[in-house]
């Protein structure tokens, strides 16, 4: 093994000159408790990072449209919220943004419900 190899947000030799590397998301899931649409429900969304999302970044869901959602610290399912600070909801353009807490590992599913 090379001393000189240095890993990089999960990549192995992540600092070697000229590397690059294009992060991608996969395993992107969101599935609903309920289809009535209008009864309560709560979606459960999954995704998988190629590589580490590190503590401050923002992690954004989009397309969340008709989603009334009244207070943010307490209408979150705590399941998969470790990952994330309160995050913050949008209702004009259906979108949630949460900030990264700590950092997530590449490869692991992350899973939280809204």
């Amino acid at each position: 093994a090379d001393a000189d190899v240095v890993g990089v947000l999960g990549i192995t030799s992540g600092a070697g000159p000229l590397l690059l590397v294009r992060p991608e998301i996969s395993g992107v899931t969101a599935r609903q408790s309920v289809y009535d649409a209008a009864a309560a429900n709560s979606i459960t969304m999954s995704f998988t990072p190629n590589i580490v999302i590190v503590e401050g970044c923002e992690v954004t869901v989009t397309g969340l449209k008709g989603a009334e959602i009244a207070d943010l610290s307490s209408a979150f399912d705590t399941r998969g919220w470790a990952n994330f600070y309160t995050p913050t909801f949008n209702a004009t353009t259906s979108t949630l943004i949460m900030e990264v807490r700590a950092d997530m590992q590449k490869d692991n599913a992350v899973a939280f419900i809204v």
